[in-house]
């Protein structure tokens, strides 16, 4: 067999001593096989790490990027939600414009209602309150419950039948508002019908000493009719338009004296007899109450007195249902 000893020598510094050391072929090939595999193990061990840090890095890098999604995801539903309830603050702000313009309508309507009537709707409602003030004692609501914030739904909820009560509002304010025009449009024509309608006396007295119909001539003594009533008065009493109108005529005749004829349109005409003095021309525009003359005794007449006639459609009526007490 061959030799299978070796010896190392191992020369120190020239103070020591040199030593020597007797081992096999075999011990060293097993040496450097542990070291061989000692190095393979170390980069085996590295490669792991390696690879385990790179995952780990990879999955830490995914869950940024899938947080960072998440973040943006949420942020742009923020903003969504943000441009929405921007969106509702325009809608209703643009609601609450269009109400105070209704409002606004019917404050002016209200003041044509006043101006019209003489009624102030502001009392009728401070007599409600005061009569719903006067039913209770509590001047604040009792109330109560969990306290529970609102979320983002909630207060979009909230914005959208914020959105639906102002639309229902403004259409009733819209309904109201067509309600009151068309109250005011017939206020209007219910006072020219009144304007236009014989209903005040012609002068300041009113004892009537001649009825219409038929009665006793004051001249014959006969049974006569007579188409009007006579007021007395005193000489020179002003002389009232009983209605507004057009003075149709005026003039003088032996049985009427001084006259003056007023159409009042709708067929209804006023006669104003043995006046003393006529003081508006024929087709001038009378009001209601304006003065057209002076109390006399003109004419077929026993003293000073008017003679007044109401005509229906070309016809005389009775006065007096025209007068008012």
């Amino acid at each position: 067999m061959r030799n299978n000893k070796l010896t190392v020598i191992v020369v120190p510094d020239i103070d020591r001593k040199v030593r020597r050391f007797r081992t096999t072929k075999t011990t060293i090939w097993f040496a450097v096989l542990v070291i061989i595999s000692a190095l393979c193990a170390l980069y085996l061990w590295r490669e792991w790490t390696k690879q385990t840090y790179d995952e780990e890095v990879v999955r830490l890098a995914n869950q940024l990027t899938d947080e960072r999604r998440s973040h943006d995801d949420a942020i742009s539903a923020k903003n969504e939600t943000i441009e929405t309830l921007q969106q509702k603050i325009i809608e209703l702000t643009e609601q609450t414009e269009e109400i105070r313009g209704r409002l606004a309508e019917l404050q002016q309507l209200e003041m044509t209602l006043i101006s019209l009537t003489g009624v102030n709707l502001s009392d009728i409602e401070n007599h409600d309150e005061m009569t719903v003030e006067s039913t209770t004692d509590k001047s604040v609501q009792a109330a109560g419950g969990e306290f529970i914030p609102a979320d983002e739904d909630g207060i979009l909820e909230l914005a959208s039948q914020t959105g639906t009560s102002l639309s229902l509002l403004s259409l009733s304010l819209s309904e109201m508002s067509d309600k009151l025009e068309a109250l005011i449009e017939e206020i209007k024509h219910l006072q020219y019908l009144s304007s236009i309608t014989p209903s005040i006396w012609p002068t300041s007295g009113r004892r009537i000493s001649s009825s219409f119909g038929y009665r006793i001539d004051p001249f014959t003594r006969r049974s006569a009719y007579h188409s009007g009533i006579d007021i007395e008065g005193e000489l020179n009493d002003d002389v009232y338009a009983t209605a507004a109108g057009i003075v149709v005529e005026t003039g003088y005749n032996s049985t009427l004296g001084n006259y003056v004829i007023i159409d009042h349109s709708l067929g209804i005409r006023t006669l104003y007899g043995h006046l003393r003095s006529i003081l508006v021309d024929a087709k001038a525009r009378v009001d209601k109450g304006e003065r057209i003359g002076l109390m006399g005794s003109t004419g077929r007449s026993t003293g000073p007195h008017v003679h007044y006639e109401v005509h229906k459609n070309g016809k005389p009526v009775d006065p007096k249902p025209y007068l008012q007490e």
